[in-house]
């Protein structure tokens, strides 16, 4: 029921608020991939991870989400 509830929670937002929505799942995205990679192909360990790297590389992901796409919300 729970996940029910995000899903329903989830599919609201996205209706109201699409370009802004898809862009924070890009950065989420994104981000998860930067830190997956420091852990996977550069072998850190979770306390090594770079976060300002991957924060960077979230804001820098969903921030060009928008200029890609005509239809960015103002």
């Amino acid at each position: 029921m729970v996940l029910l509830r995000v899903w329903r929670s989830y599919l609201s937002v996205l209706n109201r608020h699409p370009t802004k929505t898809q862009m924070v799942q890009t950065g989420l995205l994104m981000g998860a991939g930067d830190i997956t990679s420091q852990m996977v192909v550069e072998g850190k360990a979770w306390g090594e991870i770079n976060r300002e790297r991957a924060l960077r590389y979230f804001f820098k992901k969903a921030h060009n989400f928008c200029h890609k796409n005509i239809r960015c919300e103002y």
